[in-house]
């Protein structure tokens, strides 16, 4: 289950009804897809101001049913409440006919990976809270990543099949859910900063800043996992996106995240991503 709430998680300046729609579900689709699984039912519960148009809400649903058709989820019911803020909750089952992938897994000496490139859900935000100007194909690939990100389902699937045990999303920013990953299988982890996977278009924007976006931006929707470093190899072969070792996990240490930059030097975690409270 997800639930985004207007002012915390979103504004209608950052966006709009359909791709709101389309966003929520998806961050659903992605909590099922990092777990091997496929989604199926889904209920929504949507909290609205008594002004809100017509319009806006069939946008909405035209958002969430357009990445629906598409991952094959039917919607089943639900409820709408009076609210002051606008809020969207969704909760979305999924089925699998194998173990699914947990957070629990992990083994000291797998490395850790990841599909896809970081940071560009992050550069949307920024484009549109800053109003910053870019070059168009920068533009669109950073809203599109922002506003109506793809769920990894074919990628979950392809590790499973691949004996691939240990794995999340990336919701809250690599370093934070890396974070969790290593708390719940009581290991720590290096994360090698050359290494982490940012697409140009967004170093071409935030020259300065894209690892800071790619270590703590969240939103991404991207797989996170660990495995033994003769599977990937395989797994590149089989999933359509790009796969990257970004670390390595290690025997638990007082820190539950290494930071390490260039010549082996240990660098400051200055953030650790998105928090609830």
């Amino acid at each position: 289950t997800d639930t985004v709430v207007e002012g915390i998680h979103f504004t209608s300046e950052s966006i709009g009804w359909h791709n709101l729609g389309w966003k929520v579900l998806a961050s659903n689709i992605s909590d099922i897809a990092s777990m091997g699984a496929l989604p199926s039912y889904a209920v929504v519960t949507l909290g609205l101001p008594p002004h809100t148009k017509i319009n806006d809400i069939t946008d909405l649903y035209k958002g969430m049913l357009s990445i629906a058709n598409q991952y094959h989820v039917s919607f089943i019911g639900g409820d709408m409440v009076r609210s002051d803020q606008i809020f969207t909750s969704i909760t979305l089952t999924g089925t699998t006919t194998k173990d699914p992938l947990l957070r629990t897994t992990a083994n000291v000496g797998d490395v850790v990976a990841v599909t896809g490139y970081l940071g560009g859900s992050a550069g949307g935000l920024q484009l549109i809270q800053q109003s910053m100007k870019t070059n168009k194909a920068s533009q669109d690939y950073l809203l599109a990543c922002h506003q109506m990100p793809t769920p990894q389902v074919k990628s979950g699937r392809i590790l499973v099949e691949c004996n691939i045990r240990t794995a999340m999303d990336i919701s809250d920013g690599l370093a934070d859910d890396l974070s969790k990953l290593c708390l719940a299988s009581n290991v720590s982890a290096k994360i090698f900063l050359n290494e982490v996977p940012v697409h140009s278009l967004l170093k071409k924007s935030f020259p300065e800043t894209y690892n800071e976006l790619a270590l703590y931006g969240g939103e991404d929707y991207e797989l996170l996992f660990t495995a033994r470093s003769d599977l990937i190899s395989s797994i590149e072969t089989k999933i359509n996106c790009p796969v990257t070792v970004v670390g390595e996990l290690i025997n638990k240490t007082e820190k539950r995240i290494l930071l390490i930059g260039a010549n082996d030097q240990e660098l400051e975690i200055s953030s650790m991503g998105w928090t609830h409270f």
